[in-house]
């Protein structure tokens, strides 16, 4: 994902910023593969980091994990509450 004006790792720190979004798992899947890429994405929290070319096993468990995931029911939990 490469809006024009922002990058994924733009995307979730707005995402990290809101309340309501603060906790959902969020997966890169991404051809940058450096170091400093993974670690970047490792200081934003990421749940996953699925390298391209992947193994889509390997992206369907990240997937299955994130959505099973406790911080998503708290992130569910927090968007339910009403004033």
């Amino acid at each position: 994902m490469r809006p024009p004006d922002f990058d994924g790792l733009e995307f979730r720190r707005r995402l990290l910023a809101d309340p309501a979004t603060a906790n959902l798992p969020c997966i890169a899947v991404t051809a940058q593969a450096t170091t400093a890429d993974c670690q970047a994405a490792a200081d934003l929290d990421f749940f996953a980091y699925v390298v391209k070319p992947f193994d889509l096993n390997e992206l369907r468990a990240s997937i299955r994990d994130a959505l099973t995931a406790p911080q998503l029911h708290a992130a569910a939990v927090a968007a339910a509450t009403f004033d």
